[in-house]
């Protein structure tokens, strides 16, 4: 699962593709970098030790299993990454038009 800073769940990982709240392609994930689809810096991995309170918090496997349940095509595109961040933060990326974020229950 991908989940922003507040705890909230934007996709799931699967492979080196991140499928969206929708079920569809939003980013690639490698070499510890979160990829726009057009190759642009969105986040690059830290790491941080969780403690079971923080697990306890975060959202459910089944909200997951609802995304997978969701993905309909598994084609993970190619890209060219770049070094240059996007312009929106993962925030506003995955809740953007373009990104086409659905939300569930």
């Amino acid at each position: 699962m991908l989940l922003l800073p507040d705890g909230h769940m934007v996709g799931v990982l699967l492979g080196s593709c991140l499928f969206g709240l929708d079920g569809k392609v939003k980013a690639k994930y490698f070499h510890h970098t979160l990829y726009t689809l057009e190759g642009e810096i969105l986040a690059s991995e830290r790491s941080a030790p969780d403690t079971l309170a923080e697990l306890a918090k975060r959202p459910s496997i089944s909200a997951a299993w609802e995304i997978i349940k969701r993905i309909k095509d598994h084609t993970c595109p190619i890209i060219q990454p770049k070094s240059e961040w996007a312009d929106l933060n993962m925030a506003a990326y995955f809740s953007s038009p373009a990104a086409a974020a659905a939300t569930f229950a």
